[in-house]
């Protein structure tokens, strides 16, 4: 109020000196008769202020703008601007106070004396779409230094291309060494559609939701093959070729009815389960699992006659078969049963399967 009402109190001395003319009614009869038809007592209200003065204006806008009385945007005053002055009139103003309209990357300022959210968006002919996020609801009264935002919200189907990487499978050679590899076919990576609904802040991406795929092209497998025949050199200084290598038990057997139940005049007698004579160094009997022919390499035997003067090379092929041999033992055939005794049971011996 002080702001609008400034020229008013600039002119309080024209003010005092025409009411002190009406109260004294000095001066001649034709003076105040002249003075009495001119000039004319207003009381203004503006807001919470009171002001009486006198003027000599014809209208409520000339009467204003003789104080410096502005009217901004928003302000009403009642009788109108166009409105006749007459002696004993009040004036009302009221003022519209600001509100601030954040939205679109832009700030909009619009006066009102009172309403709505939604009466100062229409004011400021800001239109809130059903996805837009507003920082007060539109039911919400205003209020004066009242900042209000709008957060414009879009969604949109976007569709990226993304590769399909390509699997490699692999595939064992058991006819290749071990650590060795051979590519049987290249792989090719594959292509896809894939759709997102994004969501948009402002512009700004602030989330994305996966729709679905479609697969363009399927990706090619990079098929490689892989060896698995394992190889050690020996103590001759020869390199052997094996696909496992076991721990097991090993024990001895011979050719007399003590091991086989055969006797020297029996006609399988010295004969093994694959129709071979036995030979010391050389046959082994196994368990069923383990398939006859099965070559192996068994370094502790190699130890064990070097002890007793024998030198051997440790290769043994499977040839026999015995009833109560277990998956994991390998019974050693040997030329007496005395030897056969001495050698016992071994445990946790190294075996190697040859290839």
């Amino acid at each position: 109020m002080q702001m609008h009402i400034r020229g008013l109190l600039k002119n309080r001395t024209i003010m005092v000196f025409l009411i002190a003319l009406l109260v004294v009614g000095a001066g001649s009869a034709g003076f105040s008769v002249y003075a009495h038809s001119q000039t004319k007592v207003v009381t203004l209200v503006d807001g919470g202020t009171v002001v009486q003065f006198a003027t000599s204006r014809d209208t409520v806008e000339e009467m204003l703008a003789e104080y410096d009385i502005t009217m901004e945007d928003g302000d009403t005053v009642s009788p109108s601007l166009g409105d006749r002055v007459t002696d004993g009139l009040q004036v009302s103003i009221e003022r519209a106070f600001p509100i601030r309209i954040m939205a679109d990357g832009e700030a909009k300022t619009v006066r009102l004396q009172g309403g709505t959210v939604e009466d100062a968006l229409n004011k400021a002919e800001v239109t809130l779409r059903e996805t837009d996020m507003i920082s007060s609801p539109l039911y919400t009264d205003i209020a004066p230094g009242m900042e209000i935002t709008i957060n414009r919200v879009d969604e949109k189907v976007a569709v990226e291309k993304e590769t399909i990487p390509y699997q490699v499978v692999t595939k064992k050679n058991n006819d290749m060494d071990e650590g060795k590899y051979r590519v049987l076919q290249e792989g090719q990576e594959g292509e896809k559609e894939v759709r997102f609904l994004i969501k948009y802040v402002d512009g700004q991406e602030v989330a994305r939701s996966y729709l679905d795929e479609t697969v363009l092209t399927q990706p090619v497998d990079r098929i490689v093959e892989k060896g698995t025949v394992k190889t050690m050199t020996i103590a001759r200084g020869e390199t052997i070729r094996y696909t496992d290598m076991r721990l097991m038990q090993l024990t001895a057997y011979e050719s007399g009815p003590q091991s086989t139940g055969k006797t020297p005049d029996h006609p399988r007698y010295g004969i093994t389960g694959c129709g071979r004579r036995v030979q010391e160094f050389h046959t082994v009997a196994a368990h069923k699992t383990i398939p006859l022919y099965t070559r192996v390499y068994i370094p502790y035997m190699i130890q064990w006659y070097a002890a007793r003067g024998i030198e051997t090379d440790g290769m043994y092929e499977v040839e026999d078969r015995g009833g109560g041999l277990k998956v994991d033992q390998l019974d050693i055939y040997m030329d007496s049963l005395p030897q056969c005794m001495h050698f016992g049971r071994k445990r946790n011996v190294k075996v190697y399967f040859l290839k």
